[in-house]
């Protein structure tokens, strides 16, 4: 007599409690992501025990088959295990504009910018050696990860972006631009985009970060956050003040208006014009 779906998927989340230990290899993080929703979890075990042992399932087409070997069975579940649990690792928070809000661990009297990476699993640590940090998603593979650096299930980790990859495992080749450019975490086959942000111009020592830690919404925080949760005390920040007509030389005989604007909806501009304060 068959098991049923049912019985299948209660004796593997049983085998799985025995089998999820120990740390997550880099690239194969969500391996057992079977239908693409950046988790592994149940839902992608449903689909496994419905393919069990089934030797027309065969990769590209089945995604059940985790192995690239046709058929599902103990080495597709093995592989599923090592990644239960695991959600999308992401970019949690970055500081582009680093004036004394923090210094350097590894070299005194320096504030560099840094970049944290947060791991919202809730099993198993997730190593990171071999994936890739850039500042241009053009150049995915600026600058790779060190073997040896993981990330702890639930666990933030700072990256220090400041050109000086020579003073530790988590020093990248390049720096931020405050005016605003990317950031980008590429799977070790230098290819795969894991995540990315697009950033404009930043204030000096105010982060921008994910709110709540891991989801997709981005605000600036005056009192930046690095390798801790986002605490939710955010700020907006307001895009360049422009004046109509530019600047330049014009006949004092001739009064001209002066506009002042801004794109940022909402937004008050105070001004004064004997240089006090507005």
């Amino acid at each position: 007599m068959g098991l049923s779906n049912f019985m299948r998927l209660s004796l593997a989340v049983l085998i799985l409690c025995a089998l999820v230990t120990g740390s997550v290899r880099a690239g194969d993080y969500l391996v057992g992501d079977i239908n693409n929703d950046e988790r592994v979890n149940v839902q992608d075990l449903l689909v496994l025990a419905r393919y069990w042992l089934d030797p027309a399932c065969s990769s590209p087409d089945c995604a059940a088959d985790l192995d690239g070997v046709a058929g599902v069975n103990g080495a597709d579940f093995a592989l599923l295990a090592e990644s239960w649990g695991v959600g999308p690792l992401v970019i949690n928070e970055f500081l582009a504009s680093n004036g004394s809000f923090l210094e350097d661990p590894d070299e005194a009297d320096e504030y560099p910018d840094w970049i944290e990476l947060f791991n919202p699993s809730c099993n198993g640590a997730i190593d990171l050696g071999g994936m890739y940090l850039t500042d241009d998603l053009a150049e995915p593979t600026k600058w790779q990860i060190p073997e040896g650096v993981t990330i702890e299930a639930g666990a933030y980790l700072l990256f220090w972006a400041d050109d000086d990859d020579e003073q530790g495992d988590r020093h990248t080749n390049f720096e931020l631009d405050k005016g605003g450019e990317e950031i980008g975490l590429f799977d070790p086959n230098g290819v795969t985009l894991i995540d990315s942000i697009t950033f404009d111009r930043q204030a000096v020592d105010v982060s921008c970060g994910r709110f709540p830690s891991g989801d997709d919404e981005w605000r600036f925080s005056a009192t930046p956050t690095p390798e801790a949760a986002n605490n939710g005390e955010y700020i907006g920040l307001v895009a360049d003040t422009t004046f109509n007509p530019d600047r330049g030389f014009y006949d004092p005989n001739d009064p001209i208006v002066v506009t002042l604007s801004t794109d940022t909806e909402g937004a008050e501009i105070y001004y004064t014009t004997n240089g006090s304060e507005p």
